[in-house]
């Protein structure tokens, strides 16, 4: 099972009846669901459509090419170098601070022990005292008078060792203070390398750009967080624009610009049956050999639409394979959330947990979006 959206519709393994019979959820054989989680990863896009389609190849001044003066592979890489240095230092402050530290309570029990000798020398030396105190005969008070004098020497001698233990022992508590706070700084740095790290991947990842017809507005989500969200004008807004996903495939033969592909996903035919035309058990088989992507229709679509330069500026820099524009009448789904890419539902047919919409006209006059065939992009988790 591989979840699409947060509120339970997935690609998963059961039983296919041969007609529509699930609440949303995209039914596999066991064998192929299987497979197919194999070869997918979190990330990857899933576009589900009524009828297959081929991608075709596209070229459009719209469909943005890598800023080659930001070299993303070199930053991370960059990135990644100074934070394996800054380990090793952490590494290194750790090993020191773990002598250190050894070094100082080795010390403190030295420590321990002459204050304990010192403690001891003074009850001796409290006792001889109690005995002097206490002899009545000259040879008792002379006993006692040595006892005492013995005493007090051992514990001179235990003060003496105490005062030099501590003077001995203070050094060493100073480095290991210092190899502490270096070993926290060393830890700080690696830590914040390893956010440079992950920031800059974030920002090397590819980048989802979707644009609206319905809200005339773009987004853009990277590495399945929202980055930015812009107005942009889309000509003849009350015309159908369709729906297309524009998506950059790989580095062509030169290694700098990147090649396009685009798949449009076209409205139900007029002799086509719907899905949830008749009784569920009727088998409706929808196998036939692909269509081809409407490019006119792409390249139509991209000439609608005007994004602020600075928009395309900044979108500019994050360009790579895998990076994705996405142009659709529809607005997002409030699937589009925490730790997803776009969601977009072009159908009014159920949909599981998803809200089903009304039919109604909408902003498109007598054209209806909404009974569309029921296809939807995302990418998977």
């Amino acid at each position: 099972m591989q979840r699409i959206t947060w509120s339970g519709i997935a690609l998963h393994a059961g039983l296919l009846p041969g007609y529509p019979d699930s609440h949303g959820c995209i039914r596999l054989p066991y064998e192929f669901a299987e497979h197919l989680f194999d070869l997918t990863k979190v990330g990857m896009r899933v576009i589900v459509a009524r009828n297959d389609v081929l991608p075709a190849a596209i070229s459009h001044p719209l469909l943005m090419q890598p800023d080659r003066s930001v070299d993303l592979r070199s930053i991370v890489a960059a990135k990644l170098a100074e934070a394996r240095a800054a380990g090793k230092k952490g590494e290194q402050a750790r090993l020191v601070t773990r002598q250190k530290v050894s070094e100082r309570e080795r010390a403190r029990r030295t420590l321990r022990m002459a204050e304990t000798a010192k403690t001891r020398a003074e009850v001796q030396l409290a006792a001889a005292d109690y005995a002097l105190k206490a002899a009545s005969t000259p040879e008792a008070i002379s006993q006692a008078e040595a006892t005492k004098s013995e005493a007090a020497t051992k514990l001179a001698e235990a003060e003496a060792q105490l005062e030099t233990t501590r003077a001995e022992i203070q050094p060493k508590i100073d480095e290991a203070a210092r190899a502490i706070e270096a070993a926290k700084a060393a830890l700080a740095v690696r830590a914040a390398a390893l956010d440079a790290v992950q920031d800059a991947e974030r920002k090397f990842a590819p980048i989802a750009i979707f644009v609206s017809l319905k809200t005339q507005r773009l987004y853009v989500r990277q590495a399945f967080e929202p980055v930015l969200e812009s107005p942009v004008t889309i000509r003849d807004p009350d015309k159908a624009i369709g729906t297309h996903v524009f998506t950059a495939t790989g580095y062509d033969s030169s290694g700098g610009d990147v090649r396009w592909s685009v798949v449009t996903l076209s409205r139900k035919r007029p002799d086509e049956p719907g899905l949830y035309e008749g009784h569920l058990s009727e088998k409706v088989d929808h196998v036939g050999d692909p269509g081809a992507t409407d490019v006119g229709a792409a390249v139509a679509a991209l000439d609608r639409i005007t994004i602020p330069p600075e928009i395309m500026d900044r979108v500019f820099q994050s360009i790579s394979p895998g990076s994705s524009l996405i142009v659709s009448d529809e607005e997002l789904s409030t699937e589009t959330g925490e730790a997803t890419d776009f969601v977009v539902l072009i159908s009014g047919e159920p949909q599981g947990g998803l809200k089903l919409r009304p039919r109604d006209a909408g902003p498109f006059g007598h054209y209806n979006p909404f009974r569309r065939a029921p296809f939807a992009f995302y990418r998977g988790r």
